[in-house]
């Protein structure tokens, strides 16, 4: 936030750039988002702890309230890994951004609303109110229709409890559970962003998993509704251990390789 009122007075607009960027980011993930979150859930299992199960979970629920669980069992959750997906609480940033417009207004005197941290948004001297001042007005620039540039990214909010859904994940064997309120987006439409994630969804099935060696079982529940991929082994060969032969042509060794197929269980 105090970034993007430098550039305002700094007449500099990354923000917008940032803003770009969001818009192809989302296009470019549009239709495809529960591959992405599975194969990040996937990274986590290739780095497990030792009698890991190795699994994934995806719980959706459409109704009262549409939401997407993504649980695994691998490496826990960490503090970078919050901060990169932090919510994205476009409300929230509004509100932020008029705290600091109404201390930008009186001055750089602290407004009667709290923040997190408890102090001022905006701590610049006097002579930089009066240069952003001054440089609003030379160049016409209207704060409040540039912040709806401003991308809601890294701007974290608070939520409510977890449900019990979340419990129930916990309990199973998974160490991190992913949250994703469905509101529909920028649009608003919902019933897009359901139908989507249910057609995603229905499309895993073994062939999603051909490049994920880590993922031992696979659980995808839509509504109450669930089915259970399980990593099976179909069939064991016997290679050589090594090139080198005895001198009459055979292997000294050999080791068994297993072919697995994932399948419903």
């Amino acid at each position: 936030m105090k970034t993007f009122f430098d550039e305002l007075k700094n007449g500099t607009r990354n923000y917008r750039t940032v803003a770009n960027l969001r818009g192809e980011i989302t296009q470019e993930y549009r239709g495809r988002c529960v591959l992405e979150l599975l194969q990040n859930a996937h990274e986590a299992l290739a780095v497990s702890r030792p009698g890991d199960p190795r699994k994934i979970s995806f719980v959706f629920t459409t109704e009262p309230d549409p939401e997407l669980l993504i649980a695994n069992s691998g490496r826990p959750f960490r503090r970078k890994d919050f901060e990169g997906i932090c919510e994205f609480d476009r409300a929230g940033t509004q509100k932020l951004i008029d705290q600091a417009l109404a201390e930008i207004e009186s001055s750089g005197e602290p407004s009667s609303r709290p923040t997190g941290a408890g102090g001022p948004i905006i701590d610049w001297s006097s002579e930089q109110h009066d240069h952003y001042r001054q440089r609003l007005a030379d160049e016409s620039v209207d704060p409040a229709g540039e912040a709806r540039h401003l991308s809601p990214y890294s701007i974290p909010s608070t939520i409510d409890a977890a449900p019990p859904e979340v419990d129930e994940l916990l309990r199973g064997d998974h160490v991190t559970v992913i949250r994703l309120r469905l509101d529909g987006g920028r649009t608003g439409a919902v019933k897009d962003a359901l139908k989507s994630i249910r057609d995603q969804l229905d499309l895993l099935d073994a062939r999603s998993t051909v490049f994920l060696p880590h993922l031992e079982r696979l659980t995808i529940e839509v509504d109450g509704e669930r089915r259970v991929l399980q990593r099976r082994v179909d069939s064991e060969t016997h290679l050589p251990a090594n090139r080198t032969g005895d001198g009459n042509g055979r292997a000294r060794a050999t080791r068994p390789i297993s072919s697995s197929v994932f399948g419903l269980s």
